[in-house]
């Protein structure tokens, strides 16, 4: 009675609140009054009712009159306010004469393309009379059947449109339609004509408003279940629905909506136009979806919302990373979607890149909204759509019986905004009601505990094509009624037809059709029923795949589309897929079978004989034919020529006569997409043979071009929509339609984006629609081309392609080549002999123990020589480094300087001599970590956290400001340069600076304070983003010290000591002997120390430390894991705040106890690629599936307990698997027939799905999802590039071909960065053998990788080792390397022997110099021969196992390559495990001894190259027979790697660096790149495969772009 009185008595409460008082009040109503069957119940709801009508009153009523903005339209500059707006409608009034039936307001089609104009009129017409706005791009056909759906008695349109929509035809008259002209005025509005008539107002007077029951709008279904629904919407249901959204999202008169939306749906009109408009906001009306035009506003500052589709997101989100100052400048609040469901990973992207809230919601024509999540949802609930925000919801059962919470059943709506019932033929409603009043709405869900609605799926057979949903039944009708049109190509062709969804990559579903062809007819293929649908269908809404059957599936006599693309088992159709391969024979299944039956299909095939055969016998023999297939579109292409001369020119009508015979007796997809006719016989290679590149040349010379323009817009027009649709730009003419060559709305919006790059022109996405020909989009463009007059940058590209030393030396000069030498021949030797020295002293000083009778005593005194010896070269070499650095070259200055000259020589041994004695004791903590940097002259401040991983040089020239993080990155003022120079630039990093995992510093850089960069990057992609946008960049807390002392440590001494028990028990052999006492002590340890017992148990220690220490080492590690989960639980996800002080705990512990998560001490032994990895990071908590394929190097992980690995996955070497850091933990799944590539970073919370492909330096973004089957490449502003595949190749048949099989070949269908076509080099007998192993059945279960076929199940054409046997040569190679390496008892044996012969070693006080100076002299001689002899095995090893590589594809399941590769990798060992395993080859990097060693492998190498010229070696270069460089090429730590592992398929190609070149630290040539002379990658660099850097230009990023600016920042520069 209250709410009576108040809404009787006052005016004061809005008429949101009495909308939203009324709803509260009818879901306390009794059920009988909702159901009218109880009398005072049904009196009391009327009342109820008819009161809030009046309350509410008309929609003019509802208008805000203030004068703030309400519409705005972008694309014409105009603007309206409040209050001319409620004037405008106030006056508004229609030119019409007739008196209308059925007692209902007048309904007028608004036939008007999307925008302002649109929305204007839906305003004011549904305020008098009833709205229908219409979608006018479907056609002339199908906007007719729609208007006759409706019974509407006007139509409002455009003068332009009256003919294109056929307002003119007699169908209009007789329909008793009046046509409508809209003319827009200059003050934002516009004015109604007649057409024909001058404008006038109408004759009946003022139209009555719209109140209460009154049709606002009459809105079509999606017509999914038969032919469409007729919706009416009433003014109460509108203002109901309307302001249910503004209360569920918050609606402000501060906001402003971004409108992109279709104003002809419910969705436009009631989120996107009343509730900005009734909240007394504002709305940008777009006339259609432009990400250009939305970043736009966005960098404006305009825009606090908007509601868009998937496909939408997905397009605004593709342009975000090109748009960081829009970014900085978004004032966006709230995100809503709309139209199909909203993937837990695009709302998360969307969440990180705006930083607002993202809420899916629920809603249909007949009910707008439904539901939708609070305003404070966080995506923490993936699908679900939130709580009932406008009607009540009920899941009801097939009886319409309620289900219970989690169960499944029909989503049923009733009250507030639902409809009254769809409008029939008459006028009347017809009731669609369950029991109990509730309306079904076709979707299937359920309710979660907290009455959280979840959608899982529809109940009708919808076409669900980015968010546009298209009913199966309209394309059939369409084929149908063209079948049955004598005028259309289809005519006669079709008996049935079936429409279903098709699976898309991007737009998720898509058009399919299965047809039943007339006999006796060539069966039409997709052109020919896209040709036949262009004037009835959008191309939105054309099939893209087509099936042919003998008979329609069918259950119950009813068609049956549900599921029948998984039946089929289709791929999802992508960009790469060609018109060939969606086209499918398949056999109709017998009516009523199951759903779960698979039904057959396979590719139809394309037999050349079948069209040479009916080409030539309608040709005859004077003429030749020749057949290929088009790369693009899989389909024949034919070309006819004169078999003589003498036959003359052949006549222009021969290519449309061939078409026309060719059409009437050939199945469509035979028929050549192409007939050229030569005028002269083929080039012949000799009698029987065309010369096939000579053909080529003749057909390119040959091309019609019939381009009127020659300008460069045009040239660049045709360049971006080839490369947008992979389409053939000699086939793009000015009268080429983007549209009918396979453009889309979402290919559209990449189109758009590339003539923004290419021409600095902003084309709106409606004027494409209106000028989608080469011609006319010219035309527009060069309208709008701004013209800039020259290159800015050139002066960069000339100025950086002179950069380098015009001073040069040789890498050959005697003198160099010496003292290159040193560290090998003396410095190395220096710090062996100095361990050994003091070891034999050591055991003098305590020969009182050794000596004892005790065998505790001996081993006792034994371990604490060893240590003592240990410690004292710690610190001294360090010492000693630190001391060699300041004499020989002082402090590192800034400059430019050749490479072997005086300075660089200087430079590089302090390098080498630094790296010989390392950090010693100062690498125990990073406190003295940081201390040792400091004392070689580093500017450190103060809280710096340097991680172990972090890579410094050239300390000098390093300032590093205060809490400044470096996380395993790589800060070195050092640079290689052209002409074979060495750069150093001071490296200033200012406070609060934090540098990313894996991330490089480029010398010169001066990052300012705050200076942020992620993981996978470089000081050149410097990126405002911070951690709270995703980053995995910041290490976890550290454990409080006193408890890491107690705890952690005390953990990580047990393991030691358990892993050290073989070692222990080898030297513990050497003591149970009790030595012979000698008066001379000295002599005595060294001929005890060289004695053959003592020397066998040292090589019983080496082989038990190596082969049984892991085993120790590893089931310690497994012991405490099981520990710590069974005391404080395992390891699970949780956010920073969330994190406990036992998750910092066992965090810091297993970083302590396994670095990096790093396994290799043990996994080695029995091959890094294998099974026993997967079993090891099983044991330590890992969930791994089969048949993975590990890498040499990595993967790293950090906690074992939150990783996920599929099957079939395939890793790159150097990956790093984050579950933990500065944000919280989460897990990484990585799922089936995945593949993480070379220097991929995962992050907390990344999944990659099925069959994905991270590439090479890939970082997955914290909480994305990766869908299946994408590929993705690399890093650009903070998440990885999404990458087109490799384009089927094509293949050529000849008159003189011979088939064996007459079905088109099989092409395996791989995603790889590759953009080789290098072939297999197997036999035909290896390869049809391979042929039948990848088309087992299914029952058979074999791995989807070429390694898992051939490793799990030996699958392959060779003899494939066995775990047993991977196991037994690793570890006996590993044993003989650390035993040729064992330099101790060589050196013991040889001063035992000089102590027998010489009296040099007779007591005094030079005699421990002696010794030093003697085991010096013998080290400098034993370790060169040794560093030469490991290089002779390698090279050695290499020929005999592999020869000379070639290029080609060497799969593990077709060749035996990769197995004897593997082999010789674990070779490999004995110069890459060496020298205190610094390895052979970091001594010689720089220096022409690795030329000379890379040059015996193979490679082809100039004159003064220097690899690795930095010092550091992560990547040897692996195939160095396919590797060709110029002179003076200059190469830091960059990856030169011929082969591509892709998906477990593997090839080889060649690389190519031209003369003077530069490769900088973190930069990688892919498989078969090139790159020119004078080029330089910087730092985090990637040349694609395939891909070639052009001369003189300067290259960065991950993939590369040209690079602007001047790669060297010196104040003052020095050139020697």
């Amino acid at each position: 009675m209250c709410f009576f009185l108040l809404l009787s008595k006052f005016d004061g409460p809005r008429p949101i609140d009495i909308l939203r008082c009324y709803l509260e009040i009818w879901r306390t109503l009794p059920e009988a009054a909702k159901l009218s069957s109880d009398t005072n119940g049904m009196a009391l709801a009327d009342t109820l009712r008819r009161q809030v009508q009046k309350s509410v009153g008309s929609l003019l009523s509802l208008l805000p009159t203030q004068q703030t903005l309400a519409l705005t339209d972008i694309d014409g500059g105009k603007a309206i306010t409040y209050h001319r707006l409620y004037i405008f409608i106030q006056n508004f009034c229609l030119p019409l004469d007739a008196v209308y039936s059925m007692n209902r307001k007048p309904v007028v089609a608004l036939a008007l393309l999307n925008g302002y104009l649109l929305g204007l009129a839906s305003l004011a017409v549904s305020a008098y009379y009833t709205a229908m706005p219409i979608n006018v791009s479907g056609g002339a056909e199908q906007f007719q059947r729609d208007v006759m759906i409706t019974k509407v008695n006007a139509i409002m349109v455009l003068e332009s449109d009256v003919v294109t929509l056929g307002l003119r035809e007699p169908w209009v008259t007789a329909a008793g339609i009046d046509i409508l002209v809209a003319e827009e005025d200059l003050n934002s509005t516009f004015s109604v004509r007649r057409v024909g008539e001058p404008i006038r107002g109408s004759s009946v007077g003022k139209p009555e408003p719209n109140f209460g029951d009154d049709f606002a709008f009459i809105l079509l279904t999606s017509g999914t279940s038969g032919m469409k629904k007729v919706v009416p919407i009433s003014v109460l249901s509108l203002v109901i629905g309307t302001s249910c959204v503004i209360d569920s999202w918050g609606l402000k008169s501060e906001d402003t909506c971004i409108n992109m939306m279709p104003l002809n749906h419910v969705g436009g009109i009631v989120r996107n136009l009343f509730a900005p408009v009734l909240s007394g906001g504002a709305t940008v009306l777009c006339s259609a979806f432009d990400p250009n035009t939305f970043w736009d506003l966005l960098e404006k500052g305009i825009g606090t919302w908007y509601y868009g589709s998937p496909a939408m997101h997905s397009g605004i989100l593709t342009e975000a990373s090109l748009r960081a100052e829009a970014i900085k400048r978004c004032r966006l609040r709230l995100i809503c979607n709309a139209a199909a469901s909203l993937l837990p990973t695009l709302a998360q992207h969307l969440k990180e890149i705006f930083r607002c809230v993202v809420l899916p919601s629920y809603g249909m024509t007949e009910c707008m909204p439904i539901s939708a999540p609070p305003l404070d949802y966080n995506l923490e609930l993936p699908g679900t759509v939130g709580f009932a925000c406008g009607p009540e919801i009920k899941i009801l059962d097939h009886d319409a019986k309620p289900v219970r919470r989690n169960e499944i059943g029909r989503i049923c709506v009733r009250g507030g905004p639902t409809f009254g019932g769809y409008l029939e033929d008459n006028g009347v409603l017809r009731k669609t009601l369950l029991p109990g009043g509730w309306f079904d709405t076709g979707d299937v869900g359920y309710f979660d505990a907290d009455n959280y609605l979840f959608l899982t799926g529809r109940q009708k057979e919808v076409i669900n094509r980015g968010g546009e949903l298209i009913s199966p039944l309209e394309i059939e009708e369409a084929i149908s009624f063209a079948s049955q049109d004598s005028s259309s190509p289809l005519y006669g062709l079709v008996n049935k037809v079936l429409a279903f969804s098709a699976p898309r990559d991007v737009l998720q579903e898509v058009v399919g059709v299965v047809l039943v062809t007339n006999s006796g007819k060539p069966r039409p293929d997709l052109r020919v029923l896209q040709e036949a649908l262009k004037t009835s269908l959008h191309s939105s809404k054309w099939p893209v795949v087509l099936v042919y059957m003998d008979a329609l599936p069918t259950q119950n006599g009813k068609l049956l589309r549900i599921k029948l693309g998984e039946r089929l088992s289709l791929s999802p159709i992508n960009d790469d897929t060609t018109l060939a391969q969606r086209h499918f024979d398949a056999v109709c299944p017998p009516p009523n079978t199951s759903l779960e039956t698979e039904i057959q299909k396979s590719n139809c095939p394309l037999d050349a004989d079948v069209l040479l055969s009916k080409v030539l016998g309608n040709l005859g023999a004077e003429f030749e034919v020749f057949v290929c297939v088009q790369q693009h579109t899989g389909l024949f292409e034919l070309v006819v020529a004169p078999r003589t001369i003498s036959i003359g020119r052949l006549p222009q009508s021969l290519e449309e006569a061939l078409y026309s015979v060719l059409r009437r007796d050939l199945d469509g997809y035979l028929i050549p997409s192409k007939i050229t006719c030569l005028q002269t016989p083929f080039p012949m290679e000799d009698a029987d043979t065309i010369d096939e590149q000579e053909l080529t040349r003749m057909l390119t010379n040959n091309e019609p071009r019939p381009r009127t323009s020659s300008s460069g817009t045009e040239l660049k027009i045709r360049q971006a929509i080839a490369e947008v649709l992979q389409f053939p730009i000699d086939e793009i003419s000015p009268e080429t339609d983007f549209f009918d060559i396979g453009g889309d709305s979402l290919s559209a919006g990449r189109l758009l984006s590339l003539l923004r790059r290419n021409l600095q022109i902003r084309v709106p996405v409606e004027q494409l629609f209106r000028s989608s020909k080469v011609r006319d989009l010219t035309k527009l463009a060069e309208r709008l081309l701004v013209v800039q007059d020259g290159d800015p940058d050139e002066k960069w590209d000339k100025a950086n392609s002179e950069i380098g030393s015009g001073k040069t030396y040789s890498s050959t000069n005697p003198i160099v080549l010496l003292l290159q030498l040193l560290p090998i021949t003396l410095f190395y030797p220096l710090k062996m002999a100095l361990r050994w020295t003091i070891l034999i002293h050591v055991l003098v000083a305590l020969r009182a123990v050794r000596n004892s009778p005790h065998v505790a005593a001996r081993y006792a005194c034994l371990m604490a020589a060893l240590a003592i010896s240990r410690l004292s070269v710690e610190i001294a070499s360090p010492i000693f480094g630190i001391l060699f650095k300041w004499i020989v070259i002082g402090r590192y200055k800034e400059g430019l300087y050749p490479m072997w000259g005086p300075y660089h020589m200087r430079w590089w041994l302090v390098q080498k001599v630094l790296m010989i004695c390392n950090e010693g004791v100062f690498g125990y903590s990073e406190y003295t970590r940081v201390l040792y940097y400091r004392l070689l002259g580093a500017k450190i401040g103060g809280n710096v956290t340097i991680s172990p991983g972090a890579v410094l040089g050239e300390y000098d020239l390093l300032d590093i400001g205060d809490n400044v993080l470096l996380d395993g990155c790589i800060c070195r003022p050092f640079a290689c340069e052209r002409n074979s120079s060495m750069f150093l630039g001071r490296i200033v990093i200012g406070k609060n600076a934090r540098i990313g995992l894996k991330s490089l510093v480029s010398p010169g850089s001066v990052l300012p304070d705050d200076t942020f960069i992620g993981p996978n990057s470089a000081s050149h992609e410097i990126n405002p983003l911070d951690d709270s946008h995703g980053s995995i960049n910041g290490l976890v807390p550290e454990f409080p010290t006193l408890l890491s002392v107690l705890v952690i440590y005390l953990a990580k001494i047990l393991v030691l000591f358990l892993s050290s028990i073989p070692w222990m028990v080898g030297y513990y052999g050497m003591a149970t002997k009790q030595p012979s006492v000698m008066s001379d002590s000295v002599k005595n340890i060294i001929t005890w120390w060289a004695s053959p017992r003592r020397i066998a148990f040292r090589y019983l220690t080496l082989t038990l430390d190596n082969i049984v220490g892991p085993f120790f080492w590893f089931a310690a590690l497994v012991g405490i894991r099981i520990l710590i989960d069974s005391v404080i639980g395992s390891a699970s996800p949780h956010s920073a705040e969330d994190r406990t002080q036992t998750d910092i705990f066992r965090r810091n512990l297993m970083e302590i106890l396994v670095p990096r998560g790093d396994l290799k001490r043990i996994t080695r032994l029995f091959g890094l690629h294998y099974e026993f990895t997967s079993m090891a990071i099983r044991a330590l908590g890992g969930k791994v599936g089969k048949n993975i394929y590990w890498p040499g190097q990595g993967p790293e992980i950090q906690d074992f307990n939150l990783i996920t690995v599929g099957n079939d996955v395939v890793f790159g070497s150097r990956s790093f698997v984050v579950t933990s850091d500065s944000l919280g933990s989460a897990p990484v799944e990585i799922q089936d027939g995945a593949m993480v590539g070379d220097r991929v970073i995962l992050s907390p919370g990344s999944t990659i799905g099925k069959n994905t492909l991270l590439g090479s330096g890939a970082l997955a973004k914290r909480h994305q999802t990766y869908a299946a089957d994408t590929v993705w490449l690399g890093n650009r502003d903070g998440g990885p590039v999404s990458l087109t595949k490799t384009p089927n190749q094509s293949k050529r048949w000849t008159l003189n071909d011979h088939y064996e099989d007459q079905e088109a070949p099989r092409i395996e269908s791989r995603s790889s960065l590759s953009y080789s076509t290098s072939e297999s080099t197997l036999d035909p007998i290896q390869e049809l053998e391979t042929d039948r192993l990848l088309n087992a059945s299914p029952e058979t279960e074999l791995p989807s990788t070429p390694f898992g076929r051939a490793f799990y199940y030996h699958k392959a054409p060779y003899f494939v080792f066995n775990q047993t046997t991977i196991f037994l040569y690793c570890t006996s190679l590993l044993i003989l390397v650390k035993v040729f390496w064992d330099i101790g008892p060589l050196l013991s044996i040889a001063i035992s022997m000089m102590n027998k012969h010489s009296s040099l070693l007779n007591p005094g006080p030079q005699r421990p110099f002696i010794i030093y100076g003697y085991a010096i002299a013998f080290s400098s001689v034993v370790i060169p021969l040794q560093c030469l002899v490991s290089m002779f095995v390698t090279i050695a090893a290499k020929w005999a196992l592999l020869g000379r590589r070639q290029p080609g594809s060497y799969d593990w399941d077709r060749s035996s390559y990769c197995q004897r590769w593997q082999v010789l990798l674990t070779i490999e060992t004995i110069i890459k495990e060496s020298l205190g395993d610094i390895g052979v080859l970091r001594m010689l990097t720089g220096t022409h001894y690795a030329v000379l060693y890379f040059r015996a492998l193979g490679a082809k190498i100039g004159k003064d190259c220097a690899l690795f010229a930095g010092g550091e070696l992560s990547v040897i270069i692996t195939e160095p027979d396919l590797l060709e460089l110029g002179d003076r090429v200059a190469i830091d730590d960059a990856s030169l790697v011929s082969h591509i592992n892709s998906r477990g398929y593997f090839s080889l190609n060649r690389l190519s660096v031209g003369s003077r070149s530069v490769l900088r630290s973190g930069s990688r040539l892919l498989s078969g790149a090139e790159m020119g002379e004078d080029t330089c990658l910087l730092e985090h660099t990637l040349i694609m495969s395939g891909d070639t850097a052009d001369d003189g230009k300067t290259y960065q990023g991950w993939p590369a772009d040209v690079f602007k600016g001047n790669r060297m920042k010196l104040s003052a520069l020095i050139v020697e």
